[in-house]
């Protein structure tokens, strides 16, 4: 057990230490070596960022493709994974076969772009939220809680004269909310952080990059609009970057707390339920 503890210390460390340094960094005056304290203590990184519309648009875009995709995710994730879960779906080996195939084996990016662009998503915000709206892994796990509720509740359901839809929103997902709000959060986190979509099939529309491509294009050296010709700016470009990175990582640390309790019971699925 001792060396449990001592594992999970060093696990913990390994992954609080960089933000404490990243967060001292945002803090800090241009070229102080830092280390887990701020340096020459000043604001300018924050202030550099929100003065650029172009931050406040690409945060306001991650928040709405990882609202609407999370959103559009887990509903059909959750309804392909209620027909999986039943015993009696026509086909139900084939459907479960194809869906490990595609996850296994992608297309690729060029055949993606192809056929994105055929169906008239590419330079949309369409290409941010549809790719990732199916995820068989997710299916799976939201499937195998649902086969964990015991069928006498849908029969009980049934004999007391509930239809399908009634079943499904008043039983079903009430007694699925561990699961939704896990698989939920994993969702969402995969939203926000993705940049690859805005990189491969937003070539054009720049004004759709949610926060992760921004920051990329940051790094690069292309975001800030007046970045050419500000020394003072060009000095604090490390510090910007802390202070772009601390500002991405709020909104899912915000959203942690709410959804603690769910998630030991969501990540549970595999359990015996008496």
């Amino acid at each position: 057990m001792a060396i449990v503890y001592v594992f999970m210390t060093v696990f913990v460390l390994l992954c609080v230490i960089p933000i404490i340094h990243v967060l001292a960094l945002s803090f800090s005056s241009a070229y102080m070596r830092v280390g887990l304290i701020p340096r020459g203590f000043r604001f300018y990184s924050y202030k550099m960022v929100f003065a650029d519309s172009g931050f406040i648009a690409a945060f306001g875009m991650s928040l709405f493709v990882a609202a609407a995709g999370t959103a559009i995710s887990l509903v059909v994730n959750f309804f392909a994974a209620y027909a999986l879960s039943k015993p009696d779906l026509p086909f139900r080996r084939f459907f479960t076969i194809f869906f490990i195939v595609i996850m296994l084996f992608s297309g690729g990016i060029i055949p993606n772009f192809l056929w994105f662009k055929a169906i008239g998503i590419i330079d949309t915000p369409l290409v941010l939220l549809l790719p990732m709206a199916v995820q068989f892994y997710y299916i799976m796990l939201i499937a195998t809680y649902f086969e964990n509720i015991p069928q006498s509740v849908e029969d009980a359901a049934r004999i007391d004269g509930a239809n399908k839809m009634q079943l499904l929103w008043r039983i079903i997902v009430p007694m699925s909310v561990p699961i939704i709000i896990t698989v939920g959060l994993y969702i969402l986190v995969g939203y926000w952080n993705n940049y690859q979509l805005a990189l491969y099939y937003l070539p054009t529309k720049v004004k759709y990059y949610p926060l992760s491509m921004f920051i990329l294009n940051f790094i690069n050296g292309s975001a800030i609009n007046d970045y050419v010709g500000d020394i003072e700016k060009a000095n604090h470009k490390h510090n910007i970057e802390a202070a772009l990175i601390v500002l991405s990582m709020i909104p899912i640390i915000l959203a942690y707390p709410f959804t603690l309790k769910y998630m030991a019971k969501g990540t549970s699925v595999g359990a015996v339920k008496e």
